[in-house]
């Protein structure tokens, strides 16, 4: 993946909205599952590894107890390997690659949650796939909220949605 930025639209009008650099293009990528490859520079020990992502898939869940509170969970399922290592380990140890993959979580979760709070708070805008995932599984919900889902009331900026990464080095 070769991410150096989007543009952002909004409205049957498309009219653009924003701009997204590489690292949030990346975090979009993350959130709506896109990421085919590429790597991470990952915090290790006192140095840094590279992990090779190979492909990523994402599931939404949510609590629509509320349609002013409604709550999302994003999970990120990541799969790749440990590409660089400029750290000395035993790399084959379960700690080890716990460790790493733990870390690796975490950056993809910075990463993710960077672009969303960009897209909440600045350009207050849907492109993650959240109305997608309610017209498809919640049509009841989404037939309350359409019209205000990220115009007017603007349900969309104002519900809580959380990310979790999980990362699998095989």
């Amino acid at each position: 993946m070769k991410a150096v930025g989007a543009a952002v639209f909004k409205g049957a009008n498309y009219k653009m909205v924003g701009f997204l650099n590489k690292k949030e293009t990346k975090g979009l990528n993350f959130l709506t599952g896109q990421t085919k490859g590429g790597i991470l520079k990952v915090p290790f020990k006192e140095s840094k590894t590279v992990f090779e992502i190979k492909q990523t898939n994402h599931k939404i869940d949510a609590d629509l107890s509320d349609k002013n509170h409604m709550k999302f969970t994003i999970t990120v399922q990541a799969n790749g390997n440990i590409g660089e290592t400029l750290f000395p380990a035993n790399y084959d140890t379960e700690k080890v690659i716990a460790e790493l993959e733990q870390n690796t979580a975490k950056v993809i979760t910075k990463q993710a949650e960077n672009t969303l709070e960009k897209m909440q708070t600045d350009l207050e805008v849907d492109v993650l796939g959240v109305a997608t995932y309610l017209k498809g599984n919640h049509p009841t919900v989404w037939a309350k909220v359409k019209n205000d889902w990220d115009e007017g009331k603007n349900y969309f900026s104002m519900s809580a949605i959380e990310v979790k990464a999980k990362v699998n080095n095989p």
